[in-house]
């Protein structure tokens, strides 16, 4: 039996998905002054936004993985990776950038976090819901609730 493959929409999104991430990871090493303000080169702020970088480069190689084979299977894995990496981002932009209390924090804060949930946690929220049902439909052992 041929693996089912993932629809073209939500390999697109889990490959733009994989693409921002990486450019996040890239930033995070590159230029973390820009992203969370000048404090970000103490070590306190550093460590998280160290870990933050190599977890979203990881993120981003093994979604390259998986859209290279593009089965149901292996992109669900990763849409489930990439939601549980969303779900690190708010925490870490909201201590690195509100923490130190520039007046403007907690706007740009609310901001990023509102933008992460909106543009990357709700398009795998929905990616995530139509892999799971075509992963069921292909295999009844996997229909329990």
């Amino acid at each position: 039996m041929t693996p089912a493959r993932a629809p073209i929409w939500i390999r697109v999104v889990i490959g733009a998905l994989g693409a921002a991430s990486f450019a996040l990871g890239l930033a995070c090493f590159v230029m973390p002054a820009r992203l969370f303000g000048p404090d970000a080169y103490r070590t306190l702020a550093r460590v998280p936004i160290g870990l933050l970088g190599a977890m979203a480069i990881g993120v981003a190689l093994g979604t390259a993985r998986a859209l290279r084979h593009a089965t149901v299977d292996a992109v669900r894995t990763v849409a489930v990776t990439m939601f549980g990496a969303a779900i690190l981002v708010p925490p870490v932009v909201t201590f690195n950038i509100g923490a130190f209390g520039n007046l403007t924090s907690g706007t740009r804060a609310f901001t990023i976090v509102a933008l992460v949930v909106a543009f990357v946690s709700v398009p795998l929220l929905l990616s995530l819901r139509v892999l799971r049902r075509m992963h069921r439909a292909r295999d009844p052992r996997a229909s329990r609730p």
